[in-house]
């Protein structure tokens, strides 16, 4: 029997490249629902704001691998077979380190967008930020809550200087 043939080549991509135009995943009902703890959200932040890009002749030749995403291209969205985990937890980041910038930049700064099968509207998840009530409606709620409230805790507890973050994370951070 042949191994099955890879209709799309592997692509590396940062995150930024998620972002412009921005892209659309959909989470289908089969996926598991968002289950990272404190410390697999604190060991990716403590990772991204640790990694040192090699450079070598002016050129950065290492950067910070968050695995693959294994998608699948459904009209204008991507199918998320694999990734969704990962995939949440820097929309979580991304979406923090947003809130603090000004209105206009706000504004200025797109997200890529989730939609999961089980969660029609994205705003039903995003109100659970800090909602801890609401998060309690929900075992995936809650998840998110508790993942938010951990990335909100540890820039303040750290003194992180955000823009610099941002900056490792949509750059320097790569998915497969």
């Amino acid at each position: 029997m042949n191994p099955p043939e890879i209709s799309e080549p592997q692509i590396i991509r940062p995150i930024n490249s998620l972002l412009i135009p921005p892209e659309k995943f959909f989470i289908p009902k089969y996926q598991r629902g968002y289950r990272w703890t404190e410390k697999q959200v604190t060991d990716l932040l403590v990772d991204v704001d640790s990694f040192s890009p090699i450079t070598r002749d002016n050129q950065q030749t290492s950067w910070y691998c968050l695995q693959p995403l294994v998608i699948k291209k459904n009209g204008d969205k991507w199918n998320l077979v694999d990734g969704q985990q990962r995939l949440t937890t820097i929309y979580l980041i991304l979406y923090y380190l947003r809130e603090g910038l000004s209105e206009a930049k706000k504004e200025a700064t797109m997200l890529y967008s989730l939609e999961y099968e089980t969660r029609k509207s994205v705003l039903d998840w995003v109100a659970v930020f800090d909602d801890y009530k609401k998060a309690e409606e929900n075992i995936d709620f809650l998840h998110i809550h508790k993942a938010y409230q951990t990335i909100k805790k540890w820039f303040h507890d750290n003194g992180i200087n955000e823009d610099k973050f941002r900056g490792k994370l949509l750059e320097d951070c790569k998915f497969i």
